[in-house]
């Protein structure tokens, strides 16, 4: 009875460590997170697709947000169905129910009329700002740290093209009348390349919070577990 009771507790212990040594790899996958035009580090984040519907064709776009709590990540991907520019003027970033607009643009072209690089290349020369009634409706930069890259031109079989970039959440949180730690749900979204938008919750490392607490769980119940045996063990043996 104790060898079978104890091998079902190393069964159920060791499935239990081996979810969170998952979770620490997608902590660490994520954490990794690098501005430079690769995105293979991105491959721990959920992805959330975003469709498009037209006349004649069906495309999927994604997009995928994390958060270490000192910065929101921000990737998309374009399919490569989409027959147009990247539409840089028709993001929409939500913070708390509070939506303002999301714009990418470069120094030469102007806040306003940027236009999405269609020519293969890797483009560096770009920034992120927000603008709405929390800014006074004037354009609020505020980051550079954005690539965006164009591999092909649009069409099945093709690459489409794609952007990452990191904003500071004291940045973001201040373009919102907010403190960073005030944030609870954060929603991007565009709408020409469809009505969903993506969504993360919370401005803190949650990932990192949550193995923290996983492996305190495992650690507490092995030990409630052991005691459970070993005083199971000590009454079958008086009641022997």
């Amino acid at each position: 009875m104790r060898n079978r009771f104890s091998k079902k507790l190393i069964s159920v212990f060791t499935s239990m460590i081996m979810t969170v040594v998952l979770l620490a790899g997608i902590c660490l996958a994520a954490t990794n997170i690098k501005i430079d035009g690769l995105y293979d580090d991105w491959s721990g984040v959920p992805k959330q697709q975003i469709t498009y519907m037209s006349n004649n064709t069906y495309t999927n776009h994604y997009g995928q947000l994390y958060t270490d709590g000192e910065y929101l990540y921000i990737h998309f991907y374009i399919s490569e169905l989409y027959p147009a520019a990247t539409p840089f003027g028709q993001f929409y970033l939500t913070i708390n129910g509070v939506k303002q607009e999301l714009h990418i643009f470069n120094s030469n072209q102007g806040y306003y009329s940027c236009q999405a690089p269609t020519k293969a290349g890797e483009y560096h020369n770009l920034s992120v700002g927000v603008r709405g009634s929390e800014t006074g409706w004037q354009p609020k930069t505020l980051t550079s740290d954005i690539v965006f890259n164009v591999y092909e031109k649009p069409g099945a079989g093709n690459r489409g093209p794609e952007f990452e970039c990191k904003i500071p959440l004291d940045k973001l949180a201040k373009a919102y009348g907010i403190h960073a730690e005030d944030i609870s749900v954060i929603t991007i979204m565009n709408t020409t390349l469809g009505n969903e938008g993506i969504s993360i919750a919370g401005s803190s490392s949650g990932p990192v919070i949550g193995l923290i607490i996983a492996v305190a769980m495992v650690a507490t119940g092995a030990v409630i577990a052991k005691k459970r045996a070993s005083k199971n063990a000590i009454e079958t043996q008086e009641k022997e």
